[in-house]
Formats: structure tokens, sequence, C-alpha cells
């Protein structure tokens, strides 16, 4: 399903993003999240644009880290 990620950033373009908005995240590059965005599409987005849109998303975010973490350690 992905984790449901709000958009913080500046870039308002209806096009792609909208600020406040809700987006599925469908994992992540080194800088990046896989964003699907108005379009329908998944593309990268800066990572310090979003944040988890709520708390079971937060928990979701934080259990996705600690698992991306030990792949890489």
């Amino acid at each position: 399903m992905g984790i449901m990620m709000r958009y913080m950033g500046d870039l308002n373009d209806p096009v792609s993003l909208i600020h406040g908005h809700v987006y599925r995240m469908l994992g992540e590059d080194t800088n990046c999240y896989a964003i699907v965005d108005e379009t329908g599409e998944d593309y990268l987005y800066a990572k310090e644009w979003f944040e988890p849109a709520d708390e079971e998303s937060r928990k979701a975010f934080e259990e996705y880290e600690r698992r991306i973490g030990k792949a890489t350690d």
C-alpha cells in the first residue's frame, strides 16, 4: 500500500504536488522519496518536503526506517 506522507514543501504545483496534501510513498532513493503525485504516477521528490501524514503513517514510517537501516548495516 505504501506510507502516507504529507507534502510540506513550497513547490505548489497543482499538476504534481499541492502543499498540505497527502501522498503515497512507495520507497526511497538516497535523498528522495518515490511519491505517487497528482498525476497518478510515482516520481522522486526531496525527502525534506514530506512528513508522515498521521500517527499510523508515522509508526509505519519508523518501522520502514528501522528495516531499511538494518538492511544497509
